[in-house]
């Protein structure tokens, strides 16, 4: 009967592995994550069953059942709350988080990639992964892909524009704000003709390369920044949780 040791000893163990787990950021590797909890564990293990033990023996011997399914039903109506609770505070904390570190990034971003820095998307883990393959999805070559995208419409255009003339096509470009200040000038030049058309398309690769050097950064910027909020917001839940597991530490 003599327990008590055993419980104490559990949830101190509990304790620290939480607090260990507050220190895990964004260059954590998986090692770093597995033992943290292997402590938590340490702690669980002993401590949990014999809170089990040290009830049945504090009722009479015609109560036992009665107690070990009312300790059952208590806690599995705590996991439910605390699992509902703690996802609400998950996904506030994530939201605020992606919201703040990508402020800056969505600010400097070209309209092309702008468009697709949506924190919305990225608030699930999976939306930052390949489907089916678990592989993490290389974010800047996405942001490139889709300034390429805006390039070869915008390429379009310049050709229907200079050498065919196209009224219509001039006026486009030249109403779009994601034009090149030199082709934009060109353009207004009313230029038309084969040397129009190769001097905007020369001044169209230029712009193109400056962009998807700019959207590769962006997306390793991305990658750092959802990194970091995931970290925090992680972090913050087993911050909060340690306090609970101090004060079943008092309690007992």
């Amino acid at each position: 009967g003599r327990y008590k040791a055993l419980m104490l000893a559990g949830f101190v163990t509990m304790l620290i592995g939480f607090i260990l787990l507050t220190q895990l950021g964004v260059h954590s590797t998986m090692w770093d994550v597995t033992w943290r909890m292997f402590v938590v564990g340490l702690g669980m293990g002993p401590a949990l069953p014999l809170l089990n033990l040290a009830m049945q023996n504090a009722v009479s011997f015609t109560q036992i059942g009665a107690a070990t399914a009312s300790r059952q039903f208590f806690q599995q109506l705590g996991q439910a709350l605390g699992g509902a609770i703690f996802g609400v505070v998950l996904t506030t904390t994530l939201t605020a988080q992606m919201a703040t570190n990508l402020a800056p990034i969505i600010a400097d971003a070209p309209p092309a990639v702008r468009t697709q820095l949506d924190p919305s998307q990225f608030r699930s883990s999976i939306s930052t992964r390949e489907e089916g393959g678990g592989k993490p999805v290389d974010l800047g070559s996405k942001f490139v892909a889709a300034a390429n995208t805006a390039f070869d419409e915008e390429r379009t255009l310049v050709t229907a524009a200079l050498r065919d003339g196209d009224a219509q096509a001039r006026a486009t470009l030249l109403a779009s704000p994601t034009i090149a200040p030199a082709l934009q000038e060109l353009l207004a030049q009313d230029s038309t003709g084969e040397a129009a058309l190769e001097q905007a398309l020369l001044i169209e690769d230029q712009t193109q390369q400056a962009a998807t050097q700019q959207a590769q950064a962006i997306g390793d910027d991305v990658t750092a920044a959802l990194k970091l909020s995931f970290a925090n917001s992680i972090t913050k839940i087993y911050f909060y949780a340690l306090w609970l597991v101090a004060a079943a530490l008092l309690l007992v």
